[in-house]
């Protein structure tokens, strides 16, 4: 049999017209569906349109590093080398120093308090880690996360900072493993998936009354989360509560070299819902004068 295909003047107008309502009612009907997806399950419509722009976004990130090389271009880490061997979808804005912008006027509030402990629970890939390593000089470290692959890659990007000696890497965190290590006058930095309605008790880690905490909750799990932390450091702690907001890829002149879209997709952090980020400071503290600069040793330009 052979397969003829058709030249446009073999379409006939009337095809052509009954096409273009087909493809709209389509388009309406997708369109639904995606609210519908998004309202009832936003983890199931992050975790789609993470993987449906995975490919574009490995090309972004693979395009930033051609043209800037591995470190991040801006924020309160700027000059800090990423890894590029665990390039994935979602490591643009960190490139560019915009991931969880909302956070970094809070970030740099605890820059200048005197830490000689840093306890990061979820520590993933290690951005935060090895950036308050970077940033806080007297500081020890300790990063936990549950996955092997994420402790791999946060003990190498720790080597590449120069940071490795002051690092240390564990697995999963319990509240039994706080209370082992946790020290008076520690930043506690906490995004570990709806786990901080069990990790962060002061009944259960009463070293955290004495400790400052930047905290990521997660609503879209454990409804009435940010409540609960709230209350149970509302009279040991001051809060300061900032929200997920859209970005605005305009606002970043190393995207220019970016289409329109790609651009809104370097910038894009797949966050399944709005989410909100608590900065707890400890009342036991004085809050020190910001008389010195804070920790660029060891960071470069970002070029």
């Amino acid at each position: 049999m052979q397969l003829v295909l058709a030249s446009p003047k073999a379409i006939s107008p009337g095809s052509q017209q009954l096409r273009s309502p087909l493809m709209g009612i389509a388009g309406t009907v997708l369109g639904a569906v995606r609210t519908l997806v998004k309202s009832v399950s936003p983890a199931l419509y992050g975790a789609v349109s993470y993987r449906r722009n995975e490919g574009r976004e490995h090309w972004i990130a693979a395009t930033l590093i051609r043209r800037y090389g591995d470190r991040v271009q801006s924020g309160p880490f700027k000059g800090m080398h990423l890894t590029t061997r665990s390039v994935s979808a979602g490591w643009s804005p960190k490139l560019l120093g915009c991931y969880e912008e909302e956070v970094q006027p809070l970030l740099e509030r605890v820059l200048y308090r005197e830490y000689h402990q840093i306890v990061n629970i979820g520590a993933a890939e290690g951005y935060y880690a090895v950036g308050l390593a970077l940033r806080i000089p007297d500081a020890e470290v300790w990063a936990f996360d549950s996955q092997p692959r994420a402790q791999e890659t946060c003990s190498e990007l720790a080597y590449l900072n120069g940071v490795a000696n002051r690092l240390r890497v564990h697995g999963h965190c319990t509240a039994e493993a706080l209370r082992a290590i946790l020290a008076e006058r520690a930043l506690v930095v906490c995004d570990c998936e709806g786990a901080e309605l069990d990790l962060l008790d002061p009944g259960l880690v009463p070293a955290l009354v004495d400790c400052d905490m930047l905290v990521e909750t997660h609503e879209f799990l454990h409804p009435g989360v940010s409540a609960v932390v709230g209350s149970r450091f509302a009279r040991t702690h001051s809060i300061a509560w900032v929200q997920s907001c859209p970005r605005d890829p305009s606002r970043y002149g190393a995207l220019r070299l970016l289409r329109a879209k790609d651009r809104v997709l370097a910038v894009d952090e797949h966050r399944p819902a709005a989410q909100s980020w608590a900065l707890l400071l400890s009342m036991a503290w004085i809050e020190p004068e910001p008389t010195r600069q804070v920790g660029r040793a060891g960071l470069g330009d970002s070029r």
